[in-house]
């Protein structure tokens, strides 16, 4: 097309009035909307998946690093073992 036949057609479609929106058009494209973005509980389970499994990651990684600072603790200080075992098991209840 020409230019100046496509700056016609934009003078008259600037002239024309603009179709009228239905009642309630928001509203009912909110709620279609809504109607598609509907997941079920395996869909969410599948999406938290992978940071599920990040945070078992984190969790194993910080036991594991307790657990290797502990044992190293209790070869040079006489015995963690020793120390919760009186915590414990100890004759004073005071819960």
């Amino acid at each position: 097309m020409n230019e100046n036949k496509i700056n016609r057609l934009f003078t008259a479609a600037k002239n024309e009035m603009p179709p009228a929106v239905p009642e309630g058009f928001s509203r009912d494209v909110t709620r279609s909307l809504r109607a598609e973005i509907s997941y079920s509980l395996w869909d969410q389970l599948a999406a938290l998946f992978p940071k599920l499994a990040g945070v078992a990651l984190l969790v194993i990684g910080l036991a594991a690093a307790g657990n290797f600072y502990l044992l190293q603790d209790e070869a040079s200080s006489g015995g963690w073992n020793q120390t919760t075992e009186q915590l414990l098991f100890s004759g004073d209840n005071h819960s």
